[in-house]
């Protein structure tokens, strides 16, 4: 692969752009900076979802098991090119970014990633111990007890899917379909060097698209009982989950053939079967691996593992239309809407509500016969009211029992709290008054429910008429002699707000590692700084972006790249030309002292004239 070299000058006005954009907002939200240092390398893309899961499930379990370390994600994308992954420049790029600082601890997903970090590219990182996850399992390193390397191992899935493809559709050609891509060349090579199988009896389907026509094309000159196994897609972008279901249930619709899919989802949308990976599952067994490192355990004590087997997703509807019976399916298969599964489901909880009906019935009756005993009674029950007062003041949902026309009749100190009311203000006042039906996203029917009603998040104002993230959970409580209704209510405002401090947070990380792995793997230079400026703009909120070149001869800056958000936005090409009579703007502002600043610019007015 040819890298491109940058010249000095080009790359430091990349520098103080992205500080300028990134480092504000990065001098707000930044914790201190925590004991350890673990950098999650996965061999495929952020757009990949068994990749997603992965890093989800290692970054629950360090969280869960309170792991003090920051945490880097760095992606190899091993099937977003032809070229071998983890080449030079990838390595001068971990060099760079963790050389001076080198990690405590390197978790790898998937073989690539693993051969990159524990070969000539774990120089880059310093040579750290390494938590490997989904590693081949003939890979000399799995099932190996060693001082640097530990993780989990597994069996090939797709050797797995193509056995089982064999066995329910014995002697049936299987025809492998893909666009002609690295991901889809992969696949395939992996499906047939991990099976066992011959090109004869896998053969490869390449489409130069998805489009209708060219499926119909493809598939009208198949065999008669041929299968077709469709490659994996990234779904993890909305753009990239419609494709894929769209494909699959366009040849679902016009195919009389069995269809597979690489994708744990694809049985949702349309294939006949489809691989379950167990992402979830082995990122936590990881992630609690490395939980273990980062608490003092050397690697060398903790035991390598190997993975369950894959199991497969199967679609009734598909497996009626392609007579395929219970029996013969894998063990641990799973199918999709199965009649005779959810009743199984649903069984155990019907019983267990008709021996709590019969249990609670038997106490009715137990306790009639014991009004007799009326002192005795007296006294337990003033001790269990008193509990159940103490319990209905100290529950952490907000609570007002309520008549039918809405009058509280009581309140507890966590409902008060909510609203910052007294007991006096709720005194004669209606749940209409405390929770207004003009404001938020409260429903004046969901107040007086015939049963239980159901909890659902609302916005609910405050006194002061402010909005806030809630619960709201109506039901009825008492019929005789009157109507009487519950609603509690819980502000999960600080939870939401938590929730999005981390969903920012893990986008601006994965944002960092795209845009510099992209300008030092891409050989299009231009279309680099354009992609980087877009991913900036969207992540910032900016309206216009522009990357100047500076020449030595002109002592100008020369724009080399623009984006705009919309049509209608200003330009920063005309607001800031590179003309001769702009000399002294430049030279002032930016380059001083022939040395290069940081600056910022603030645009108040702007006329198109």
């Amino acid at each position: 692969m040819k890298i491109r070299t940058w010249p000095a000058v080009k790359l430091t006005l990349l520098l103080l752009l992205l500080s300028a954009t990134f480092c504000p907002a990065m001098a707000r939200s930044r914790p201190e900076l925590p004991v350890s240092r673990v950098v999650m390398l996965h061999s495929l893309s952020p757009e990949d979802r068994w990749t997603g899961q992965v890093t989800d499930a290692v970054l629950s379990v360090l969280s869960e098991r309170g792991a003090e370390a920051e945490v880097f994600i760095e992606f190899m994308d091993a099937a977003g090119s032809f070229a071998p992954s983890g080449g030079e420049s990838f390595k001068r790029l971990m060099t760079a970014k963790y050389g001076p600082l080198p990690p405590s601890l390197v978790i790898t997903s998937g073989t690539e990633a693993f051969d990159f970090a524990s070969g000539e590219g774990g120089k880059a990182f310093g040579n750290p111990p390494i938590v490997f996850c989904a590693l081949a399992e003939e890979h000399p390193a799995a099932g190996i007890k060693n001082g640097r390397a530990t993780g989990i191992s597994s069996p090939s899935s797709r050797a797995y899917l193509l056995a089982e493809v064999g066995r329910l559709h014995p002697k049936a050609p299987v025809f492998f379909l893909t666009r002609y891509s690295p991901s889809g060349m992969r696949d395939f090579s992996k499906l047939i060097t991990r099976s066992g199988f011959t090109s004869d009896q896998a053969k490869l389907l390449i489409a130069r698209d998805y489009q209708p026509d060219t499926l119909k094309e493809l598939l009208r000159d198949l065999p008669e009982n041929s299968v077709i196994i469709l490659g994996s897609h990234s779904s993890a972008t909305e753009k990239g989950e419609k494709m894929t279901k769209d494909v699959l249930s366009f040849i679902s619709r016009i195919s009389p053939f069995p269809l597979y899919s690489l994708d744990e989802w694809g049985s949702s949308n349309g294939a006949t079967g489809s691989l379950r990976k167990r992402g979830t599952e082995m990122g936590r067994r990881a992630g609690e691996m490395a939980a273990d490192f980062l608490a003092g355990k050397p690697v060398g004590e903790i035991e390598p593992e190997s993975a369950a087997a894959s199991t497969m997703i199967f679609n009734y509807q598909e497996m009626k239309r392609r007579s395929i019976s219970r029996s013969s399916l894998p063990e641990g298969a799973l199918v999709l809407r199965d009649p005779m599964q959810t009743i199984r489901e649903h069984m155990p909880a019907a019983a267990l509500y008709g021996g709590v009906s019969a249990l609670l019935a038997a106490l009715v009756f137990f306790m009639n016969r014991r009004v007799k005993n009326r002192r005795k009674t007296e006294k337990k029950l003033e001790k269990t009211t008193e509990n159940w007062k103490q319990l209905f003041q100290n529950l952490p949902e907000g609570i007002a029992i309520y008549d039918s026309s809405g009058r509280i009749l009581e309140t507890n100190h966590t409902f008060l709290s909510i609203f910052a009311l007294s007991r006096e203000e709720t005194e004669g006042r209606k749940i209409q008054e405390i929770l207004p039906w003009d404001k938020g996203t409260l429903e004046p029917e969901g107040f007086f429910p015939d049963g239980r009603g159901t909890s659902r998040e609302v916005v609910i104002p405050d006194r002061d008429s402010n909005l806030f993230d809630g619960t709201h959970l109506p039901f009825l409580i008492a019929e005789e002699p009157q109507l009487l209704y519950c609603s509690l209510v819980k502000d999960i405002s600080e939870r939401k707000r938590t929730s999005d401090l981390l969903r920012q947070k893990r986008r601006y990380q994965q944002s960092v590692a795209s845009i510099s792995s992209r300008f030092l793997l891409t050989p299009f230079y231009r279309e680099a700084m354009e992609s980087s400026l877009e991913e900036i703009m969207a992540f910032s909120g900016a309206k216009s972006g522009i990357i100047y070149r500076y020449c030595e001869e002109t002592r100008l800056p020369i724009a080399e790249a623009e984006v705009l958000a919309r049509p209608e936005n200003p330009s920063l090409r005309k607001l800031f030309p590179s003309a001769p009579d702009e000399a002294l703007l430049w030279e002032g502002a930016v380059l001083a002292d022939r040395s290069y600043k940081p600056v910022t610019f603030s645009l108040e007015r702007y006329h198109e004239s």
